[in-house]
């Protein structure tokens, strides 16, 4: 290439770089900052997160995208959510903002997910490809609200639905009826999170359900037991209640048949229906309590008693609905999972704090943005009114300047608006905390009051790290890149080659690690209470055990040397000092009571001493009691249950000791070993042991293999599969992070090299059907790979029954100090000692020599299967029970081909295996 054509491509980059720049600039200087906006905290899921969050799930439910790419609507040249008439990307951030405030301009954009051909055919009648020819994926409201065969085919869902349900029948909608129905809660979904309770867009359905709820639950029963008052008149200041509350009503139900009602009108009878039932609540209440008192009532008969409870209880419950009719004005359609709200400060309702509240109860424990911004003094009392207004302001300039796309300073406008919204709104949040706390609550919640509190600034960094991040799909991707690496080192870069796949599997497993570390520092809990963390854990770990058995020969040496220096003085710890074997990277123990062996007992003992005071004497568990109780506790004063509770107690205690010796001791012994272990290396010769290293790739490709594999269920499953959203809708008892650790970690803990021995058995189970067998003294034998794996096999299985049998008894001792009970044959607690059966099963008769290399690939394949059943299976296939804590649905099919498939494989080995040694007439063990 000439000096002059150089000269050339010079200028030209100069000039592009003079264009670009200018325009890169201007266009962020015209993009606002909205990390005040996104930070907000707001409540879903029974946690408070970051506006982020919660943008990212609401955009994704409706648009089935977490940043979908829109075009403007047909028919259109430019448009101001599309200032160049051309398709862009939208931030869930964003998109959740002009939602809220600009939803007329969202009635023509196609942005609600709809990609079924017959669906867009049939029933909404909209074209399936472009003017381009691509294909169509989004239908917008307008489009929705016109499609009068959609809303046909709904009725018809719902009748099919109700005579399934009538004839006992399960109801089986086909491809195009499951994409109706996706379709419907998406819309459902984007009109609850926009509703205008001034001008609501398609009525007050759920501001309806409560008014009927109300009214029927006082025609029955309140009003029947009620009756012998309403009858007379009078009846002091119940009768007056009683009055006053059926008035109220009778204007309530007159209001409630008008389709055209305002939110005026509506907002003084729902304030007075609020006010009334408190009253008659407290009178009935403050009744029971006179006829419960002895001095007072002289031994009153109880059922007289217990009328007069079963009457303030029915009061209670009809306070308690009548209650909801405020909320019901702001937050239009169903409560329940997926109908998310916008809500942005902890509620003043006792009822959503109290300690006995039904379970059944949806009422949140944080208000919308709606009832925020449009309710009543009297729907908003105990809020202090100069912070209410000071936010309405606040929102409202932030509309203003949003909308305003003209303005040349647009862009600090909104910058500006939104942080004086979201000040605003902490400002009020941090000043509900003291008020909640002087809430007339019968029995408080500490823990809800706790996790509904509004949360410190900078809480969401964590979040906001991990929504940024996106570990668990970097997780896979470096976990598939590393193991592509290892299956290509042959040849003379085999060395080069190695080390890079375990850079990369290194980095893969960070990732995840991270991943799994945010989670739970977002949570406060371990993160293994659901199956999305707990494959994802798995497949951490078997990755790293088969990295620990690739890379033994670095580091292996150094840790033997470091338990045996940290094990107690002893004759056989002597023996064994004398048979270790001489060579240049081994490391000599001293021997006996040496200076540097006692200062190591002394560091384990410290630390012992330290676990038992956190598990034993410490105030850690919950009400402040001990994590572990060092006394038996009967559930009952009988001999059998006595019998039982100091069986669990030495079970308790001796699995106490052990694990505080081994826990000490190990936690000493790797901090030496990770001392000890560069000196090992150098002394033994680092080429030498990581030539040995390569020899082992397979091993550590297997471990990658079945990692990659539980990344990719995790990340790539239907939702419905696998619940990928961080929350704490999980069972009160789960909440116990020393048990979650001892137990659950465990358990999951053990899955992982039953995995790995999966994933060894499979491979060796291929070798033995389609390798070369050999000829060995005059009979046929498998190909050597399969006795090199086999050692390995074997030591993971050895440490999946190490781990479930500690999981087993820790779960037993939890069952004790949850239930009352150690063991009550669950579903969970069933297959849990089945699959430790069948490992020892098979280890005994690889003990005695009954099975060879192929029977332990076999068992480690069944091994594998009735974890499945254990994990999958009790959770997916037979949901319920005390244990089912991690349910879902869905993949059944996919996991039963892959069954079937192994099983296949496991056929054809054993027949490969018969056919070429026993037809020979030198047969050989399984």
């Amino acid at each position: 290439m000439n000096h002059w054509a150089i000269r050339q491509i010079g200028r030209f980059l100069a000039t592009a770089l003079l264009v670009v720049i200018p325009l890169a600039a201007a266009r962020a200087v015209q993009s606002p900052d909205d990390r005040a906006w996104r930070e907000m905290p707001v409540f879903d899921g029974g946690r408070a997160m970051p506006l982020e969050t919660l943008a990212r799930r609401v955009v994704h439910q409706i648009t089935g995208s977490d940043k979908p790419r829109l075009a403007p609507p047909s028919g259109t040249e430019t448009d101001v959510l599309f200032p160049d008439g051309q398709p862009r990307t939208f931030t869930p951030s964003e998109l959740l903002l002009s939602w809220l405030v600009e939803p007329e301009r969202w009635q023509d954009v196609a942005f609600l997910k709809a990609e079924d051909p017959e669906l867009r055919e049939k029933l909404l009648d909209v074209p399936l490809t472009g003017p381009d020819g691509r294909p169509l994926l989004y239908v917008s409201p307008r489009q929705l609200d016109r499609a009068t065969g959609f809303y046909k085919r709904l009725e018809e869902l719902a009748w099919a639905q109700h005579e399934a349900r009538q004839n006992n029948e399960k109801f089986e909608p086909n491809e195009t009826d499951k994409a109706v129905y996706a379709l419907d809660r998406a819309y459902t979904a984007y009109r609850v999170l926009t509703y205008d309770p001034v001008k609501p867009a398609i009525g007050r359905p759920a501001f309806d359900a409560r008014v009927a709820e109300v009214v029927l639950t006082w025609r029955d029963p309140l009003e029947q037991q009620l009756h012998p008052w309403i009858q007379a008149g009078q009846g002091g200041a119940l009768g007056t209640a009683v009055d006053q509350t059926q008035k109220t009503l009778r204007e309530l139900a007159a209001l409630w048949r008008r389709p055209d009602v305002t939110l005026a009108e509506a907002q003084p009878p729902v304030a007075a229906m609020v006010q009334s039932s408190k009253t008659l609540a407290l009178i009935t209440g403050g009744l029971r309590d006179r006829v419960f008192d002895e001095e007072q009532t002289g031994g009153m008969p109880s059922s007289i008693r217990g009328m007069f409870n079963d009457l303030a209880g029915q009061a209670r419950q009809f306070a308690r609905q009548a209650a909801a009719l405020d909320g019901a004005l702001y937050d239009n359609g169903p409560l329940g999972p997926g109908q998310r709200r916008l809500r942005l400060v902890p509620a003043l309702d006792p009822w959503a704090l109290e300690q006995d509240r039904d379970p059944g109860d949806l009422t949140p424990p944080w208000i919308s943005l709606q009832q925020l911004l449009y309710a009543s003094p009297e729907a908003l009392e105990g809020y202090p009114p100069e912070q209410v207004s000071e936010v309405r302001g606040a929102w409202d300039a932030l509309s203003e300047a949003y909308t305003d796309r003209d303005a040349a300073d647009r862009s600090t406008r909104v910058t500006d608006a939104m942080q004086r919204f979201a000040d605003a709104v902490r400002k009020l949040g941090e000043t509900v905390g003291p008020l909640r706390e002087k809430l007339p609550l019968r029995q408080k919640d500490e823990s809800l009051l706790e996790r509904t509190a509004y949360p410190p600034p900078g809480f969401a960094r964590a979040e906001l790290l991990y929504n940024r991040l996106d570990a668990f799909n970097r997780a896979w991707l470096f976990t598939a890149a590393g193991l592509a690496v290892l299956v290509l080192a042959w040849g003379k870069a085999r060395r080069f080659l190695v080390g890079l796949g375990l850079l990369l599997l290194a980095v893969g497993q960070g990732f995840a690690l991270v991943g799994l570390t945010l989670r739970g520092t977002i949570t406060g809990m371990v993160p293994v209470t659901g199956m999305f963390e707990t494959v994802l854990f798995v497949g951490l770990a078997a990755t790293l055990l088969a990295m620990g058995f690739g890379l033994a020969p670095l580091f292996g040496p150094s840790l033997v040397a470091a338990w045996r220096m940290t094990a107690l003085p002893s004759k056989r710890e002597e023996e064994q000092q004398e048979t270790q074997p001489e060579g240049k990277g081994v490391l000599r123990i001293p021997a006996g009571a040496s200076p540097l062996r006692i200062a190591l007992l002394a560091a384990e003992g410290l630390l012992c001493g330290a676990l038992l005071y956190v598990l034993v004497l410490g105030r850690f568990g919950p009400g402040g009691s001990p994590l572990v109780v060092l006394t038996p506790q009967a559930a009952a004063p009988t001999a059998g249950a006595w019998t039982g509770a100091i069986a669990l107690w030495l079970v308790t205690l001796g699995l106490l000791s052990i694990g505080l010796w081994l826990a000490s001791r190990a936690g000493v012994a790797l901090l030496v070993g990770l001392v000890l272990s560069p000196v090992g290396v150098v002394r033994a010769g680092p080429g030498r042991l990581f030539d040995e290293v390569v020899a082992r790739r397979v091993l550590i490709a297997a471990g990658a293999a079945v990692g990659l594999l539980a990344y990719l269920a995790a990340c790539l499953a239907p939702g419905e599969v696998f619940d990928r959203e961080i929350n704490l809708k999980m069972a009160a008892i789960v909440r116990s992070n020393f048990w979650l650790a001892i137990h659950v970690l465990v358990i999951v803990a053990s899955y992982a090299p039953g995995a790995l021995a999966w994933g060894l058995g499979n491979l060796s189970l291929a070798a033995f059907a389609f390798g070369p067998y050999r000829i060995v003294d005059g009979a046929r034998r498998p190909p050597a790979v399969c006795a090199s794996m086999a050692g390995t096999i074997l030591k993971a299985m050895q440490l999946a029954v190490l781990l479930l049998a500690a999981g087993t008894i820790t779960g037993a001792i939890w069952g004790d100090c949850a239930w009352g009970r150690p063991w009550g044959w669950d579903r969970k607690e069933v297959w849990a000692l089945i699959t430790l059966f069948v490992y020892l099963i098979v280890l005994h008769v690889r003990w005695v020599r009954w099975i060879g290399d192929l029977g332990l690939a076999v068992g480690a394949v069944f091994g594998a299967i009735s974890i499945l059943f254990t994990w999958y299976g009790v959770n997916f296939l037979f949901p319920g029970g005390m244990h089912a804590y991690g349910s879902g649905a869905g993949g059944q099919g996919i996991v039963l081909t892959c069954l079937a498939a192994n099983l296949l494989l496991v056929v054809f080995a054993l027949g490969r295996h018969a056919a070429e040694t026993w037809s020979s007439g030198h047969g050989t063990r399984l």
